[in-house]
């Protein structure tokens, strides 16, 4: 993953730098990611809040809202093993 998610969209961070991940375990590779700076932080959160302001978010239903956070916790709750995993090789 080379690439950030900010607004939308896949791009590479403003400086194009990457880092590899490392397992602690082991020392093997676990992937190449893209290393965001400041520059990334700030459109991230320009992205984040612009969709909290005037996106569908705030127009959507709160019952609506509230089941896809609920989704998203059934989400997470059956990846548990998987989130683990990847957060012990992070």
């Amino acid at each position: 993953m080379t690439e950030l998610f900010i607004g939308g969209s896949w791009k590479a961070s403003e400086t194009g730098r990457t880092r590899t991940i490392t397992c602690p375990a082991d020392g093997s590779r676990v992937a190449e990611v893209a290393e965001a700076g400041a520059e990334d932080a700030v459109a991230a959160v320009s992205a984040a809040r612009a969709a909290f302001d005037v996106g569908e978010w705030p127009h959507t239903p709160t019952a609506q809202r509230g089941a896809l956070l609920a989704r998203v916790a059934d989400i997470l709750e059956r990846e548990t093993a998987a989130i683990a995993r990847a957060e012990s090789l992070d």
